[in-house]
């Protein structure tokens, strides 16, 4: 029997590097599955370092505004580094040399000499640089340096397929971040929603308390009591409805002139108001609202709204003008 000993050792290594990177996607596997946000690129990044023998590395993502982001870099890289300037985040017109074009090709590079640097970057003897895709999306990219003996087709080729394991996982994870990030937005969006909503309707009770008892007190009758008391919470909420169409952000004075008046002008355009809006805060709105009611129903009694054909004119001024 003849034995081929060149196959049965290529058959050796083929297994070997099977394991490896058997190995090595585990490892990286219980990382994802483990690993809090801010650990997770540093910890991947490790792997991937002790699994090529490179001193140095980076592994990055892509965000939502197609910047590189490196929340990933081997220390000695960020802090040897002294570009002006120097950032984990690269936009994409800042993509340049040999991981820029590894990006915008979405191939994996390498080079053992030549490496052009900008002044104050971190020397470097060899650079590979693997981009990481996932059904055909860009989602980061991994940079390996300095490995003894520099960079080849083999190695080049290992990476690829732990990119190419990385892919899907890194994939889901930046989804599960977008997705937790907006959940937390829009809890403490509730949060302040129930928090105003609770201001305001405890604001809006003490309001309608104070009525009742500044009413209570200028009134012979319950009939006269019930009268004023439901004239002056419907020009509360008349008010409210002019805020609440602005968001509670401002209102102009006109709007809510007319809501409040609109309730005493059976025929329709007593009320004459300047041309020139006047906006202002929302919390000056209930107290003016309740003022320009009293006025309208002053007028109803005593003044122009109490004849046919009778007219208020409302006018305003800034103080400053």
């Amino acid at each position: 029997t003849i034995t081929d000993l060149t196959d049965i050792n290529q058959t050796r290594q083929a297994l070997r590097r099977s394991q490896r990177e058997l190995e090595t996607n585990n490892r990286i596997a219980a990382v994802f599955l483990t690993a809090e946000d801010d650990d997770l690129f540093p910890q991947v990044l490790d792997v991937v370092l002790k699994a090529t023998d490179s001193a140095y590395g980076l592994f990055g993502y892509i965000d939502d505004d197609q910047n590189l982001v490196c929340p990933s870099m081997t220390r000695e890289i960020f802090e040897g580094c002294q570009v002006d300037g120097k950032s984990l985040r690269f936009p994409h017109e800042a993509w340049v040399g040999l991981w820029g074009r590894c990006l915008r090709e979405r191939q994996t590079l390498w080079a053992n000499d030549n490496l052009g640097f900008p002044p104050g970057h971190l020397k470097l003897a060899s650079a590979l640089t693997v981009p990481i895709v996932d059904h055909r999306d860009l989602f980061g990219l991994f940079i390996l340096a300095n490995r003894p003996g520099g960079y080849d087709q083999q190695v080049a080729r290992e990476v690829e397929r732990i990119a190419h394991y990385v892919g899907p996982l890194l994939s889901a994870h930046l989804r599960a971040c977008k997705y937790e990030q907006q959940r937390r937005a829009d809890e403490q969006y509730r949060t302040r929603l129930v928090s105003e909503l609770d201001h305001r309707v405890k604001n809006n009770l003490a309001n309608v308390i104070g009525l009742m008892e500044q009413t209570r007190g200028a009134c012979d009758s319950i009939e006269t009591f019930h009268h004023k008391l439901l004239g002056r919470i419907r020009a509360m909420a008349a008010t409210h409805e002019t805020l609440a169409k602005r968001r509670w952000e401002n209102f102009e004075l006109a709007d809510v002139a007319k809501r409040i008046v609109a309730a005493f002008d059976a025929t329709g355009g007593q009320l004459v108001l300047p041309e020139k809006p006047l906006v202002l805060p929302a919390r000056y709105a209930q107290p003016l609202g309740l003022v320009l009611h009293e006025l309208a129903t002053n007028a109803v009694q005593f003044g122009s709204l109490s004849v046919p054909g009778g007219r208020v004119t409302l006018t305003w001024q800034k103080p400053d003008e």
